[in-house]
């Protein structure tokens, strides 16, 4: 797997599925799960909707701040960062439109700090990922803060629209429980999140030769 820069729109880049495919496949299944009519509630999943789309975040990584929809064809979304600055102030987006109808949408991607940063990443099976046509995405300042205005062509499928190529938990465990299988690894509990999830960690020590394996 790796990472393409930022302002590089248009190129295209895709997962190393050998250590992960199972994570992968797990994150897809669960994605295309139909989302719940009302998907906000204790998970804090979001969700508004059209005649012509519905937006939601009830998959893995999944997230903005609120969504509210400004006519059939268009959706304003305003996201936030996790933490305020000076921590990191790039708010992290990720949702997903299922189409009612096939058609172009707008999408007004709001920010409440800092402005907008990451270009936009599409899919429609959450493993091979676009960036978004530069012809499809305009950025504007309004009151010192940098938001976009993106627009999607749907089909018949729901597209995935993310900051980044997204990674689930899933994908970590399957290449933790892979490389854990290891005689020079070690996996172990570092702690707990503020949330309270497992914060797995993993030790990898050099083995040592034996001396009958030695070159002289």
């Amino acid at each position: 797997m790796y990472k393409v820069a930022e302002m590089m729109p248009g190129r295209i880049f895709r997962f190393d599925l050998k250590m992960i495919s199972i994570g992968m496949v797990a994150f897809v299944l669960a994605a295309f799960l139909p989302a719940p009519a009302h998907a906000a509630g204790a998970d804090n999943k979001i969700r508004c909707e059209t005649d012509n789309v519905a937006l939601d975040t009830a998959f893995p990584s999944g997230n903005v701040a609120s969504c509210r929809p400004s006519g059939s064809k268009r959706i304003e979304v305003t996201l936030a960062p996790e933490d305020k600055p000076p921590i990191n102030c790039s708010a992290w987006y990720a949702f997903r439109l299922t189409p009612r109808k096939p058609g172009k949408i707008t999408l007004m991607l709001n920010y409440e700090a800092c402005g907008h940063r990451y270009w936009p990443k599409i899919s429609t099976d959450g493993v091979n990922w676009d960036y978004l046509p530069k012809k499809f995405v305009k950025v504007e300042e309004v009151d010192g803060l940098k938001r976009a205005r993106v627009t999607v062509k749907l089909d018949n499928v729901p597209l995935f629209v993310s900051a980044q190529e997204i990674l689930p938990p899933s994908v970590y465990n399957a290449w933790l429980g892979q490389t854990a299988k290891s005689p020079a690894a070690e996996s172990w509990l570092l702690g707990k999140s503020a949330e309270g999830r497992d914060i797995p960690a993993l030790t990898i020590r050099k083995r040592r030769r034996s001396r009958s394996s030695r070159s002289f």
